[in-house]
């Protein structure tokens, strides 16, 4: 469960902050900034960890890996529907990946007074 979640938070941190996604951001950026650009996709943390969470959920879904999914102890709660499944497993990483995230930015922001 653990490793699912940091893995999901990597790839999310790796897409929206790392310096390999640079020439797409700055490209997205040109090609215009509103609300509903990829610009915004691309550097919005809990936007892109929620593609991500939903990437990993299919993919975990496809390999038949379901019991290695952070939510696999839930699925009473979502009566083994797969697409229930996919939802909530979605916004569950995207919301740990936000709340990772933001535990970092609170450290980062004390270690700089």
């Amino acid at each position: 469960m653990w490793l699912i979640i940091i893995v999901a938070y990597q790839i999310t941190n790796t897409i929206v902050f790392g310096s390999i996604f640079n020439p797409i951001r700055r490209l997205l950026k040109n090609i215009g900034e509103g609300d509903t650009s990829l610009h915004k996709l691309f550097s919005c943390i809990l936007c892109m960890g929620t593609w991500v969470g939903f990437i990993i959920t299919i993919v975990m879904i496809s390999l038949d890996l379901t019991p290695l999914l952070p939510t696999e102890p839930y699925q009473h709660i979502i009566n083994n529907n797969p697409y229930g499944l996919i939802i909530f497993n979605t916004f569950f990483l995207a919301g740990t990946t936000w709340l990772i995230h933001t535990i970092q930015e609170m450290f980062e922001r004390f270690n700089n007074e």
